[in-house]
């Protein structure tokens, strides 16, 4: 029995399809930020959005001090 690991090779689109399925929009994507965090037993996220004027800049996800410009 070989000791390998399973090797899968996915090409950049199937990466981007899977994403816009899982994620419909910007809410869903801070609520799933938000349970992966709590899966990797984060104990706080902090979440900044940033705005110049009246449109959206960036926003930066925080759990437990590592950034995440979203």
């Amino acid at each position: 029995m070989s000791n390998k690991s399973p090797r899968f090779d996915i090409t950049p689109h199937i990466v981007k399809q899977l994403g816009e399925q899982l994620v419909s929009d910007e809410i869903t994507a801070l609520l799933e930020l938000i349970k992966n965090s709590y899966d990797a037993d984060a104990s706080y996220v902090s979440i900044e959005i940033n705005t110049s004027g009246s449109y959206l800049k960036e926003k930066v996800f925080y759990p437990n001090h590592k950034g995440y410009i979203i």
